[in-house]
């Protein structure tokens, strides 16, 4: 599905946990992972990636103590400022989770998990030329560390499983927000980086909860609010934070029952907004993957709670039956709004999900229209299968930076929004998204999604540059009308030919026989009789519900837990006792050659005698009802014992006969 997209590899010689690009710098990707802390000798790396050209590659990395655990988590964020290497550059933070040497941590030390490393170019001009043509272009370094959680005795095997930072915006604070992993006691840890960006973040405050998070996100909604959105299996939380106050958590969704028994849990979720959130959720048993775009109680203008409580979904869509279980999730928009909070507009976000080995994208249109936002158009793009050889771990997707001149320039505040993010570096070659995706393989891809630019008005706008798939009127009608027109050439040439429908549509009873069988069953509910023999079904797999089907074609539906019997009955012993049999001597004959008939019924005890399951019936019952089925083309050997399950069976006939006669 969709059309090919350019792809770039690279192979780490360690397994990566966790990516992000950097928000200023589209051609940067940051990766981390390793072996954690064990003697296996695979080493606990973050290594800096240029992805502008063709072939991505390594431009710095630094090598992390064997003794503490692997990366599980990064965040690129702000430049810190204070920190100048030259008149024009300044390194950039990059956030990371690494739990501390687990042998001091069981000493009682403190877990310092949250790590700040520093990206900034290396100095190479003293180097000589063979040095230099080896050496990386940038260089990390560790800044500090710190624990964010409360420390406790029992949580001695707690990590840092969730790290998120709110959207960039120059010269603006931004809030972080990071999250337990198998502690016994959740919690929620929330910090401030201010702008110009310090080494150490501010810590705002920590917040237990009673279930641990199964994803989270951060959304700027004012110049100094915030809000902090949770998940865990079944519910949706949000934390709103201004400069003074945290409120919250306050339950906004809970996962609706669909009345199937399935109740799928969250998997991830991402704001496409301070009002919408997306979420990818999982059905049980890897049945599939929902996407959900949830729309949010409004806030007042100070960022706070207001009169609506409670979420509503706005839109879904089911992926595609490959994907089973989705394991890590991705958003972007591809035409910010300039200040925090500010309105969106007409524009588009690309939407990432990864399950396994593959990839699919899709894309959701928000529209304005006076004080009205909508979600439209939530189709896919584009499936990417088989991009890595074993699970990915994570996806990223870079912030797209249109091209800054006043001639493409959509107004002056965008012109002076992405001319301070671009700083100094050139953007990617032609107008691209990339998507990022690691693995367990130890490999690293980029894919190069291509954009193009809408002169909509009042501004232009960026959207993907080949169109989401759907399947809309236009096709639906060529389908019916397909559908009509060979239907009608069936009809007629069996209208013209006198010849017998069945023939037509082998392993379905005759259709000059289906009235007699409707008729047969209209007097006794539940109940479905056949007497015509049917032509041997074609091979196929059948589920018990689908064999039940067979027997009890007019079954408006077939409930679960409900027990059904099959028996084999007298024709003219049941025309005696009222029944509305077929006359026609078309049904299986016993020893006496009395025209008999497969029935199948809702099981009832006392009115039709005892029955037995499939397991509990002798071998030559067994053998004996296997030929009645197989005879009447309700079975086939191919079809195997399964189908049987949920079925009870009464005596065959035959067996008591030779029982009397003997």
């Amino acid at each position: 599905m969709g059309p090919p997209l350019e792809v770039a590899r690279l192979t780490l010689n360690y397994p990566p946990y966790s990516c992000d690009f950097d928000p200023q710098d589209a051609t940067k990707l940051l990766v981390g992972g390793g072996g954690g802390a064990n003697r296996s000798g695979v080493a606990n790396r973050i290594t800096a990636i240029d992805t502008s050209r063709n072939e991505i590659r390594i431009i710095g990395e630094i090598d992390l103590s064997r003794s503490e655990d692997s990366v599980n988590t990064i965040a690129v964020g702000q430049k810190n400022k204070k920190q100048k290497i030259g008149p024009k550059s300044a390194e950039t933070l990059v956030y990371a989770g690494i739990n501390s040497n687990p042998a001091d941590v069981e000493k009682g030390n403190k877990n310092e998990h949250f790590r700040v490393f520093s990206l900034s170019a290396a100095a190479t001009a003293n180097a000589s030329d063979e040095k230099q043509a080896h050496a990386h272009a940038l260089n990390l370094t560790e800044l500090s560390r710190t624990a964010l959680f409360e420390q406790r005795p029992e949580d001695k095997e707690a990590y840092q499983r969730l790290l998120r930072l709110s959207p960039l915006y120059p010269d603006r604070p931004q809030l972080g927000a990071v999250a337990t992993g198998f502690a016994k006691q959740a919690q929620i840890a929330l910090f401030d980086v201010r702008a110009p960006a310090a080494a150490a973040p501010r810590p705002r405050g920590v917040l237990e909860v009673s279930k641990e998070a199964t994803d989270l996100d951060v959304v700027q909604t004012g110049d100094d609010s915030f809000q902090v959105a949770y998940c865990d299996e079944r519910q949706i939380f949000v934390i709103n934070v201004n400069k003074t106050d945290i409120t919250g958590p306050d339950l906004v969704y809970s996962m609706p029952e669909d009345g199937s028994g399935l109740k799928p849990s969250f998997r991830a979720i991402r704001y496409l907004s301070p009002g919408f959130i997306m979420a990818v959720s999982n059905l049980p048993k890897q049945a599939g993957v929902i996407l959900s775009a949830i729309r949010l109680p409004s806030l007042d203008k100070k960022g706070k709670k207001g009169k609506e409580t409670e979420a509503r979904l706005a839109a879904s869509a089911r992926l595609p039956r490959f994907m089973s279980r989705a394991t890590s999730f991705a958003v972007r928009n591809l035409n910010p709004p300039t200040t925090p909070g500010g309105p969106l507009g007409d524009t588009q976000f690309v939407i990432a999900v990864a399950g396994q080995q593959s990839v699919c994208l899709h894309s959701v249109e928000h529209r304005s229209d006076a004080n009205l936002d909508l979600l439209v158009d939530l189709l896919p793009l584009a499936t990417l299968k088989d991009v890595h050889q074993l699970s990915i771990t994570s996806l990223a997707l870079s912030v797209f930076l249109p091209p800054s001149s006043p001639s493409t320039s959509p107004s002056s505040s965008t012109s002076s929004f992405t001319s301070s993010l671009t700083s100094s570096k050139p953007a990617p070659p032609g107008l691209n998204l990339l998507l990022a995706s690691v693995a367990m393989d130890n490999s690293v891809a980029v894919h190069s999604i291509p954009l193009k630019k809408l002169a909509a008005k009042p501004a232009a706008r960026y959207t993907v540059a080949f169109a989401p798939q759907r399947t809309g009127p236009r096709n639906v009608i060529i389908a019916l009308t397909i559908t009509v027109l060979i239907l009608a050439a069936v009809v007629q040439y069996v209208i013209s030919t006198g010849i017998d429908p069945a023939l037509l549509f082998p392993g379905r009873p005759s259709l000059a026989r289906s009235g007699d069988a409707a008729a047969s069953s209209a007097g006794s509910a539940g109940v479905v009789t056949s007497t015509t023999p049917v032509p041997t079904i074609e091979p196929e797999v059948l589920t018990p519900g689908m064999f039940l089907s067979r027997l009890l074609p007019d079954l408006p539906e077939l409930r679960v837990g409900d027990i059904y019997v099959l028996r084999e009955e007298d024709v003219e012993l049941e025309k005696r006792e009222g029944g509305e049999g077929n006359d026609d001597d078309g049904g299986d004959s016993a020893s006496n050659g009395a025209p008999r008939r497969i029935r199948a019924m809702l099981h009832d005890e006392e009115a039709y005698g005892p029955a037995a399951e499939w397991e509990a019936l002798s071998a030559e019952q067994k053998e004996l009802w296997k030929k009645r089925l197989a005879d009447a083309g309700y079975w086939a050997e191919n079809m195997g014992e399964s189908v049987f399950k949920g079925v009870v069976f009464g005596e065959i006939a035959r067996v008591v006969e030779q029982t009397v006669s003997g």
